[in-house]
């Protein structure tokens, strides 16, 4: 880790919470201690480096308060917070150790190695919860997953510095047809859909006009990446979470009133266990059928739910979403030439 990193680590555990405070003098004292300021500058020098840290750490951090009615300055946590770069809570459930490689996974390129670095302080291997999860816990994906596709990593890297620098970017992409094509977007964030990256962008008509046509990039069909000029794009608006609450394709859609019959013997089980919401109903029909109620959204993945279970599950309504589920079954049907 850079000193920079470790100084504004050494920051962050120094501010104690509430009713406690440390004035900007006792930080600076901390650093020194710990050997993290520069003995070659004068202590004027140091003292603004060290302001200009503890402004990135408290802007960084909202629970941290500041009290500028106290000379030098103070700071502390927030009454009611709990100290941001504390991890006993989080020890006492399963030990982030044991979850690691699979949250990795699912982060973007350029955050791992930071991600990595506060795993590792935050897993002590002597602690005896880690020791016996790793022992005693192991986690299966339910759903069958095929090989994650390969990506340029360095695309990551790019794609960060446009976002960070408002930047838009000459990109060329083979779609699924497996046809180059040339797109000029505008970045606007990145969607992990498991086990692909999305990347989100504004397609721009050309070089100079631009659109707020958004689509969707598989980073695994990108060629190259080229940074362009300034985006004239407003897009602080834009949500990357709102967006994927709201898209079809990833967790979002229309919501629906779902009316589902289930077979009772072997399978009632399953939706009373876990459940679409809190608010989803359960009535049973007869000694086969139970009905199940629940207000969702139509989303992509609700969609392949419903293939995936059709033979025990049947949809009633909405009549379009049972249609959907009809064709599907008899598409199957046709690759099995069983008609």
């Amino acid at each position: 880790m850079n000193k920079t990193l470790r100084r504004i680590e050494n920051i962050l555990a120094s501010i104690p919470c509430y009713p406690d405070a440390i004035s900007i003098r006792d930080i600076k004292d901390v650093l020194a201690q710990k050997s993290l300021l520069n003995e070659n500058t004068d202590d004027s020098s140091q003292m603004k480096m060290v302001r200009r840290l503890v402004k990135e750490v408290c802007e960084e951090y909202c629970s941290i308060e500041e009290i500028s009615d106290k000379h030098p300055k103070h700071y502390r946590i927030a009454e009611k917070h709990p100290h941001p770069s504390r991890t006993d809570v989080i020890n006492k459930g399963l030990p982030l150790e044991v979850i690691k490689p699979h949250i990795i996974e699912m982060l973007p390129y350029t955050l791992r190695g930071d991600a990595e670095h506060i795993f590792n302080a935050v897993g002590a291997p002597k602690n005896k919860n880690i020791k016996l999860w790793k022992k005693s816990f192991h986690y299966v994906q339910h759903e069958f997953q095929l090989q994650a596709p390969a990506y340029n990593k360095k695309h990551f890297q790019l794609i960060e510095q446009a976002l960070l620098d408002k930047k838009n970017i000459c990109m060329q992409y083979k779609t699924r047809e497996q046809i180059l094509s040339t797109y000029h977007i505008t970045p606007l964030g990145i969607i992990l859909r498991f086990p692909n990256f999305y990347l989100i962008a504004n397609k721009n008509v050309d070089e100079r006009n631009e659109t707020n046509e958004i689509r969707t990039f598989k980073l695994s069909r990108i060629e190259t990446l080229v940074p362009e000029f300034t985006t004239i794009n407003d897009t602080s608006a834009f949500n990357i979470h709102e967006y994927a609450t709201q898209d079809k394709y990833f967790s979002g859609g229309t919501e629906i009133n779902l009316v589902l019959n289930i077979k009772t013997e072997n399978y009632a089980h399953l939706l009373h266990e876990n459940k679409f919401n809190i608010n989803q109903s359960i009535s049973e029909i007869n000694g086969e059928f139970t009905e199940i109620r629940a207000t969702v959204k139509h989303s992509d993945s609700l969609e392949k739910w419903l293939f995936k279970y059709a033979y025990y599950i049947e949809v009633i309504r909405p009549l379009e979403l049972r249609e959907k589920v009809i064709n599907y079954i008899k598409k199957a049907q046709n690759t099995y030439r069983l008609n």
